[in-house]
Order: C-alpha cells, then structure tokens, then sequence
C-alpha cells in the first residue's frame, strides 16, 4: 500500500493527539456527526496480536520503482500488514438466558418442588369433564325413567 506525501500535509501520527483531535473535529463539522458516539460494546468481536516495527526504505528500492531516491524519501510511504499468529480469537456476546430458557426452567423447577406438571392439569380437567358428563347422563336417564313410570299402559279389554 502506498500513500503519496505532499511537503504541505501533515501526517498525524499516534503521538500528535492535537492533530487528531483536530482532524476528528473537522470530520465532524463536514459529516455532521460526532465521532464519539459513545456506542455500546460490539457483540461480535475478532481480535488479534499486533506488534509494530519499521524500518527505513533501501536505495535500491528506488530503482526497482523506477523513482529517484529524493522522490522516494519525500512522497512513499511503504506499509505492509502481517499477521503475528494465523489463529485469531473472537468473543460473541449473547443473553444469558432468554425467554425460552426462562419459561422452560421455571416449568422444571414447579414440577419438581409443587409435583405439578401440565399433564396434571390435563388430567385434572380430563376428571372434571368426565364427571360432568357422566352426572349429566345419570341425571338424563332418570328423567326417562321417571317419563317411563308415568306413562300408564292399558291393556286390551277383552
């Protein structure tokens, strides 16, 4: 990667905190937003090892980029990026429990120390609705039977 150098352009680098908080004022006043948004954490995150150095450029990498080595020195900036270790870590963060894990625990623990389950409640309602309706046809068959006894049967008279 390359980035061209003008004599009249400052470079902010990491000790010049003024220039960069100048810079981040100016971003500000174009975009119209601040840079400091006060965001909450990411909740995926890859992190890596990083470790710097530098070194100077060589003459002879001038002549390889067919440049002069006053124009290389003033206006080539040469940055390459490697990885320190071809493993990376990476931190998801998640709800401990959600909604699901609430309500399946909650039914785990009344089983447990009520002795109560949803099938219980079914078979609660199951006795209820089978008493209903067998009152219901005890009650229907004495009505019959009590039709039945006022009914008067005459026999033939001969």
């Amino acid at each position: 990667m390359f980035l061209p150098e003008s004599k009249g352009r400052r470079i902010c680098a990491k000790r010049d905190d003024e220039c960069v908080k100048k810079a981040q004022d100016v971003t500000s006043v174009v975009y119209g937003r601040s840079i400091n948004c006060d965001c909450l954490p990411s909740c995926t995150e890859l992190s890596f090892t990083k470790s710097g150095t530098s070194s100077k450029l060589h003459k002879d990498s001038a002549k390889k980029m067919n440049y002069t080595w006053e124009y290389l020195r003033d206006n080539i900036n040469l940055l390459h990026f490697y990885f320190f270790y071809t493993t990376y870590g990476k931190e998801l963060k998640s709800e401990l429990h959600d909604f699901t894990d609430f309500l399946s625990n909650t039914g785990g623990l009344l089983g447990v120390f009520l002795g109560f389950s949803i099938l219980s409640l079914v078979e609660c309602f199951y006795h209820m609705l089978l008493k209903f309706f067998c009152s219901e046809l005890k009650n229907w068959r004495k009505i019959q039977q009590q039709k039945n006894a006022q009914t008067h049967i005459h026999p033939f008279i001969q």
